[in-house]
């Protein structure tokens, strides 16, 4: 959760500062180029028309360049970002969900390749990368997660209504 509410943006990481302007306000986001969005307006610019990310993939799975390189290109600065989370949290398994995932035959390799390529020594040898296609009713599980976790946390050593903070440390 971090102290304001913002632990776990991972997608306004920045991985191209020079890049398009996220919906957030910032430059080059890590949503701002791999998202669903990112990628179809960017094989659309490419290649001349207007396309929709499944028409995207559809385009990069049957050998249109220009599309198969906007994956590819979206794979390795995933790889290089999650490498990132890989490198300072150590896990043994990665998984991907979310947007873009209904083109996880196209960019798991590239993503994987590039993964381990940025990880630190041998961070990356071990580790599993599982891509899980993303669906309503995982945004559906997720609010239950959440508000069961809430439901279900520890209770503090603060009074209910106090603003004083539960723990005051002093210098010695």
């Amino acid at each position: 959760r971090g102290a304001n509410g913002g632990a776990g943006e991972f997608g306004h990481v920045q991985v191209k500062p020079s890049g398009s302007t996220c919906a957030c306000g910032a430059s080059g986001c890590l949503e701002s180029v791999v998202s669903d969005s990112a990628i179809s307006s960017e094989v659309s610019r490419r290649i001349g028309r207007r396309v929709t990310i499944g028409e995207a993939a559809e385009l990069a799975r049957s050998g249109e360049r220009a599309a198969l390189d906007v994956f590819l290109e979206a794979a390795r600065i995933l790889g290089v970002a999650t490498a990132n989370l890989v490198n300072i949290l150590n896990p043994d398994l990665i998984v991907v969900s979310g947007e873009g995932t209904q083109a996880g035959d196209i960019i798991q390799e590239e993503f994987e390749t590039s993964l381990r390529l940025h990880c630190f020594g041998s961070l990356g040898d071990n580790l599993r990368v599982v891509i899980k296609p993303w669906s309503d009713e995982a945004w559906a599980r997720g609010a239950a997660s959440l508000l069961l976790g809430q439901l279900f946390e520890a209770p503090t050593s603060r009074p209910m209504n106090s603003r004083r903070p539960a723990l005051v440390t002093r210098s010695m």
